[in-house]
Protein backbone atom coordinates (compact mmCIF):
# COMPACT_ATOMS: atom_id res chain seq x y z
CA UNK A 1 0.00 0.00 0.00
CA UNK A 2 1.45 3.35 -1.03
CA UNK A 3 1.94 5.96 1.70
CA UNK A 4 0.62 9.29 0.44
CA UNK A 5 0.31 10.98 3.84
CA UNK A 6 3.91 11.13 5.10
CA UNK A 7 5.67 14.32 4.01
CA UNK A 8 9.02 13.83 2.30
CA UNK A 9 11.99 16.08 1.66
CA UNK A 10 14.67 15.31 -0.93
CA UNK A 11 18.11 16.91 -0.58
CA UNK A 12 20.15 17.20 -3.80
CA UNK A 13 23.11 19.14 -5.14
CA UNK A 14 24.77 19.74 -8.47
CA UNK A 15 28.03 18.08 -7.42
CA UNK A 16 29.69 16.01 -4.71
CA UNK A 17 30.85 17.56 -1.43
CA UNK A 18 28.36 20.43 -1.65
CA UNK A 19 27.04 20.06 1.92
CA UNK A 20 24.13 17.61 1.60
CA UNK A 21 25.15 15.74 4.76
CA UNK A 22 25.65 18.93 6.77
CA UNK A 23 22.32 20.28 5.53
CA UNK A 24 20.62 16.99 6.44
CA UNK A 25 22.11 17.06 9.95
CA UNK A 26 20.76 20.57 10.51
CA UNK A 27 17.34 19.83 9.06
CA UNK A 28 16.95 16.66 11.11
CA UNK A 29 17.86 18.58 14.25
CA UNK A 30 15.22 21.22 13.54
CA UNK A 31 12.51 18.83 12.34
CA UNK A 32 12.90 16.34 15.22
CA UNK A 33 11.58 19.03 17.55
CA UNK A 34 8.25 18.99 15.69
CA UNK A 35 8.17 15.44 14.31
CA UNK A 36 9.45 12.84 16.79
CA UNK A 37 9.05 10.03 14.24
CA UNK A 38 11.43 11.12 11.52
CA UNK A 39 13.60 9.08 9.19
CA UNK A 40 16.53 9.32 6.81
CA UNK A 41 17.42 7.33 3.72
CA UNK A 42 20.38 7.47 1.40
CA UNK A 43 19.21 5.24 -1.45
CA UNK A 44 22.67 4.72 -2.97
CA UNK A 45 25.88 5.20 -1.04
CA UNK A 46 29.49 4.98 -2.19
CA UNK A 47 31.27 5.35 1.16
CA UNK A 48 30.18 2.65 3.55
CA UNK A 49 31.00 0.78 6.74
CA UNK A 50 30.27 -2.84 7.57
CA UNK A 51 27.64 -3.20 10.29
CA UNK A 52 26.37 -6.66 11.23
CA UNK A 53 27.21 -8.11 7.79
CA UNK A 54 25.57 -5.19 5.94
CA UNK A 55 27.27 -2.45 3.95
CA UNK A 56 25.84 0.77 5.42
CA UNK A 57 26.48 4.19 3.92
CA UNK A 58 28.51 6.44 6.23
CA UNK A 59 25.87 9.19 6.12
CA UNK A 60 23.06 6.83 7.15
CA UNK A 61 25.26 5.50 9.95
CA UNK A 62 26.03 9.05 11.09
CA UNK A 63 22.38 10.16 11.10
CA UNK A 64 21.41 7.14 13.18
CA UNK A 65 24.25 7.68 15.66
CA UNK A 66 23.51 11.39 16.10
CA UNK A 67 19.70 11.21 16.20
CA UNK A 68 18.86 7.61 17.14
CA UNK A 69 16.34 7.32 14.32
CA UNK A 70 14.98 3.92 15.40
CA UNK A 71 15.00 2.57 11.85
CA UNK A 72 16.90 -0.51 10.67
CA UNK A 73 20.19 0.63 9.11
CA UNK A 74 19.81 -1.62 6.03
CA UNK A 75 16.53 0.19 5.25
CA UNK A 76 18.25 3.58 5.59
CA UNK A 77 21.01 2.49 3.22
CA UNK A 78 19.57 -0.09 0.79
CA UNK A 79 22.32 0.06 -1.88
CA UNK A 80 26.06 0.40 -1.33
CA UNK A 81 28.42 0.44 -4.30
CA UNK A 82 32.17 0.86 -4.62
CA UNK A 83 33.42 4.45 -4.92
CA UNK A 84 34.60 3.83 -8.50
CA UNK A 85 31.30 2.26 -9.61
CA UNK A 86 30.05 5.31 -11.52
CA UNK A 87 33.34 5.81 -13.33
CA UNK A 88 33.48 2.13 -14.33
CA UNK A 89 29.84 2.15 -15.44
CA UNK A 90 30.22 5.20 -17.66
Amino acid sequence: MKNIVTPRLFIAATRQNDGKTTTSLGLLSALKKYYPRIGFIKPVGQRFVDVEQHKIDEDSFLMDKVYGLNCPLPEMSPIAVASDFTKKYL
